[in-house]
């Protein structure tokens, strides 16, 4: 799960299913969230996920089983770039440089 920075959207990666989704939810208004937009590509799950320093940018790491890399631009949520990994990873992070 992460949230965006500006505190509007909120991204919830599913695990150890078949073919996991991951869901961007709109949580502006806060008596009712809304989907913006249901992503797959993962096969066994998502491990982690991470809006970058200015929103622009949802990036996706699969479970060890996985091990795909996939960033979605979030003015469109378009999967821009895609990478299989060759380890686990344990943590990511973003410079907002």
């Amino acid at each position: 799960m992460s949230a965006s920075k500006c505190g509007k959207t909120l991204a919830l990666g599913e695990n150890n299913c078949k073919h996991p989704e991951m869901v961007v939810l709109d949580i502006s208004n806060a008596t009712k969230s809304s989907v913006l937009v249901r992503m797959k590509g993962h096969r066994f799950g998502m491990a982690l996920l991470l809006f970058s320093p200015w929103d622009n940018y949802l990036v996706s790491v699969g479970t060890s089983e996985d091990n795909g890399l996939f960033v979605h631009r979030t003015s469109d949520y378009q999967r821009v770039s895609q990478n299989k990994l060759s380890r686990s990873v344990e943590s990511i992070a973003m410079d907002s440089q």
